[in-house]
């Protein structure tokens, strides 16, 4: 084998053994409903950060058109987790 060269993956009808297959497209299953199950409960947990901080910014008059506020620091940390989750799901909905 040349230096730098690797070896093609099989293909998808490489797999002539059928038990083999069977385990193969069990493991993809499971992965998917793992990649699935942790995109939700990051969504879930995107949904009750929006909602706190809204609630937060209700609660101090933040939302006023005025600009006088700035905002606290717990706010800005709560809008970059949302930010992080966010970008975290969009990564694992396209993978895979």
């Amino acid at each position: 084998m040349d230096a730098g060269r690797f070896p093609s993956a099989p293909g998808p009808g490489a797999t002539d053994d059928p038990a083999l297959r069977r385990a193969m497209e069990e493991a993809a299953k499971k992965r998917n409903i793992e990649r699935q199950t942790k995109m939700i409960a990051d969504t879930d947990k995107i949904c009750a950060l929006a909602q706190e901080l809204i609630d937060e910014l209700n609660k101090t008059g933040e939302l006023n058109k005025t600009g006088d506020h700035p905002l606290p620091v717990a706010t800005l940390k709560k809008m970059d987790e949302i930010q992080k989750l966010a970008k975290s799901v969009k990564e694992r909905m396209r993978s895979e």
